[in-house]
């Protein structure tokens, strides 16, 4: 019974757009390394938050949360 189901639709591009991304205004990514991983897993245990430690190191709190839980 898939009456329900809405037929994909093609996605339209407006003229004189491309389709791959442009390299130049990416932002490139930052790579911490292992050292730093390991310090954000010992800052809860030294009294400090993921947001506190994200601002040390400049990465999102989100990111120091995923090391930490192993997300």
């Amino acid at each position: 019974m898939a009456f329900w189901r809405r037929k994909a639709r093609k996605k339209s591009t407006p003229q004189g757009a491309s389709l791959t991304p442009n390299i130049d205004t990416a932002v490139p990514r930052k790579l911490f390394p292992p050292e730093v991983k390991l310090q954000a897993i010992k800052a809860p245990e030294a009294g400090l938050s993921a947001g506190g430690f994200s601002e040390i190191v400049g990465s999102g709190t989100s990111t120091v949360t995923a090391w930490v839980f192993g997300l």
